[in-house]
């Protein structure tokens, strides 16, 4: 299915056994691109750690504050299960990021801006849908070590497409929003650069994009 060029690598965002893959792709690949589930601003904030705090959530005007929050919840969750197994979050990408430089490779940043990710969310989600999904971030503050599930398993197939069937369920906006669109923002942006590019490129992205990415991929090169 993918492109002679082309190597994508799906990662679970706070797994060990993702990270050495990411590596160990890298090093065996040797490309001279390699492509990360990243936008400027999210890859400024992981390279300089930068990030949102609560101060600056309570400091920001109405407009803005639902954005902010939701931005921060889904980075503290990160961050609660990536301290209770030793990993910070967005390490996988830091180390593709680390990788590249290792070997001279370019780093291409292909996912959507966030910030147009969160104004959709918070222009197209249901007023049903974000009281479902705010509850459903505020429990997941409070999950015990003992609840999570074993996370490098959830790039399993079987386990990743029930995830994310629940989360289509819990908010189909919020859904076609972060996984469906951005799965075909990425792909085309790998696409573009495969055929612009007479290079060899990897891929790093997280493993709930991948099936997405290359569906629509495979469906573009049928056609």
């Amino acid at each position: 299915m993918e492109l002679q060029n082309l190597k994508i690598v799906g990662t679970a965002h706070v797994s060990e056994k993702s990270i050495k893959e990411v590596r160990e792709t890298i090093r065996k690949e040797k490309p001279e691109i390699v492509a990360v589930e990243l936008d400027e601003g999210r890859f400024r904030g992981l390279i300089e750690g930068e990030e949102t705090s609560l101060r600056e959530v309570l400091r920001a005007r109405d407009g803005k504050i639902r954005l902010l929050l939701l931005q921060w919840l889904l980075s503290y969750i990160q961050k609660k299960i990536g301290k209770s197994v030793g990993i910070m979050p967005g390490e996988e990408m830091l180390t593709a990021v680390e990788e590249a430089k290792k070997i001279g490779a370019s780093v291409v940043l292909i996912d959507r801006d966030i910030r147009i990710t969160l104004q959709l969310l918070k222009d197209k989600m249901t007023f049903r849908e974000k009281i479902k999904i705010f509850f459903s971030l505020l429990r997941s503050l409070f999950i015990r070590k003992g609840e999570l599930i074993e996370l490098d398993r959830i790039t399993d197939e079987d386990i990743l497409d029930d995830l994310v069937n629940e989360f289509k369920k819990l908010s189909p906006n919020a859904a076609k929003i972060l996984i469906d669109e951005r799965d075909i923002y990425m792909a085309k942006n790998l696409l573009a650069l495969s055929q612009s590019e007479d290079k060899k490129i990897v891929a790093v992205i997280g493993a709930g994009h991948e099936k997405g990415v290359k569906r629509y991929i495979k469906s573009k090169i049928k056609e």
